[in-house]
């Protein structure tokens, strides 16, 4: 088929309503979005999203028990994320590679060892929220584990980072009043 949008908006719309449809708890409608941005994407071979729409389709196969298919796809996102230097999205496919040891393999030293590797690439990045995604799957493995000590040292880390980031967010609203208010005065 002939693409009619190069500009990849469509893939991006697409990917929007399958995250709001899923927020609003509806995964049918959600799923079908997001296969239809992975399809769109794929159509674009749109390389920076690509690998969100793959970790996307892939966890609604997990959540399926389509076994094969859904690690088919998160193999294929961490190989473009990985060779496109894109760290975000290698962060989300090894959270997701993770949840698939967990419900296939039930292997929870190997999906422990996807998060960490998540952790370790978020730890570099300036979104703050894929290294509290990374500590929250690394919480949640250790509790499950029974290694509550472990667990609390995360948390007390995740609450740390999440103060940060309230207060960073919270002076650059500060900020930004103050420049409207600044032109509103002139």
């Amino acid at each position: 088929p002939e693409n009619n949008d190069p500009s990849g908006y469509l893939g991006l719309i697409y990917n929007s309503l399958g995250i709001a449809y899923e927020k609003l708890d509806l995964p049918d409608s959600s799923a079908y979005f997001h296969r239809k941005a992975l399809a769109e994407r794929l159509m674009t071979y749109n390389t920076t999203y690509l690998p969100g729409s793959y970790t996307a389709v892939a966890k609604i196969e997990i959540s399926a028990g389509n076994k094969t298919l859904s690690r088919q796809y998160l193999d294929r996102a961490i190989e473009i994320a990985d060779s496109t230097k894109n760290r975000q999205a290698l962060v989300t496919a090894y959270l997701g590679l993770s949840d698939w040891c967990l419900k296939f393999s039930e292997n929870k030293s190997e999906a422990e060892s996807h998060v960490v590797k998540a952790k370790e690439i978020a730890l570099a990045l300036t979104d703050r929220s894929f290294y509290l995604k990374s500590l929250d799957a690394l919480i949640a493995i250790k509790k499950s584990n029974g290694d509550f000590q472990e667990a609390l040292k995360m948390e007390e880390i995740g609450t740390l980072v999440r103060d940060s980031m309230y207060s960073w967010e919270k002076e650059k609203i500060q900020k930004s009043l103050e420049v409207q208010f600044d032109v509103s005065e002139k």
